[in-house]
């Protein structure tokens, strides 16, 4: 996702918005549906590859809005994937999780590896924090 200039604060797909940009550092990517066992390892795939992918940022920042929930194979994911990207010396961080979710990210370790001050109710505040602790 990357920041729309010229519409306020407004976060959009750059593959659909040319003129989006993404902010130095930092990637937002955006779930468009449920996180769930049959998808959950083509999603850690898909983040480890676009967290690598040049230029590789510092932190990684997903968008949890289309997941209400999570099943015990996404959280586990969740918690092997923030454990890779940190070997990789990427942060992670999450953005607006429900209730529920935050609550299986707690009970499953996830949050404990991730650090709860790297949850975020709206991307930009994520962004902005997660830059500055990059630099």
């Amino acid at each position: 996702m990357g920041e729309l200039a010229g519409c306020g604060v407004l976060w959009v797909d750059t593959s659909q918005h040319a003129q989006a940009r993404e902010r130095p550092g930092v990637r937002v990517l955006r779930m468009e549906e449920a996180l769930f066992f049959a998808n959950a390892e083509k999603f850690r795939s898909a983040v480890v590859a676009l967290a690598l992918q040049p230029p590789r940022p510092g932190a990684v920042a997903i968008q949890l809005r289309a997941n209400r929930r999570l099943c015990i194979t996404a959280a586990d994911m969740l918690r092997a994937l923030a454990a890779e990207l940190a070997s990789h010396g990427v942060l992670l961080a999450f953005v607006e999780p429900a209730p529920e979710t935050l609550r299986m990210l707690r009970q499953n370790g996830v949050l404990e590896l991730v650090g709860k001050q790297r949850i975020y109710p709206g991307i930009g505040q994520a962004v902005a924090d997660l830059q500055s602790q990059i630099r």
